[in-house]
């Protein structure tokens, strides 16, 4: 799902739809459609509302949880707090938060 649109074809705010189209197993383009009603869009006429935002990761500092700890370290396989030298979830949280720098 994407940003927010009005659309010219049901005439309501609606989400903008994007889909892959295949040939074969090849990705060769994308649609961007109305969730509502299916009206396909150009790249041109997307009358856009509001742009999609996620501030999931913008909010460092505003909790004492680990994602937000300087000693949380996240690799492909597992999220891990340095000092206690095993796995923790991000929401976890405990008497050894040390809060991150803007930026790192």
């Amino acid at each position: 799902m994407g940003a927010r649109i009005l659309c010219p074809g049901c005439k309501q705010e609606s989400v903008l739809k994007v889909e892959k189209k295949f040939e074969g197993l090849t990705v060769v383009g994308e649609t961007k459609k109305c969730a509502f009603c299916g009206y396909e869009f150009t790249d041109d006429d997307i009358p856009i509302v509001e742009e999609e935002k996620s501030d999931f990761f913008n909010d460092v500092g505003k909790g004492n949880v680990c994602r937000n700890c300087v000693n949380f370290v996240v690799n492909p396989w597992v999220q891990k707090c340095i000092i206690k030298d095993e796995e923790v979830d991000a929401l976890d949280s405990c008497d050894k938060f040390d809060r991150k720098k803007v930026g790192e």
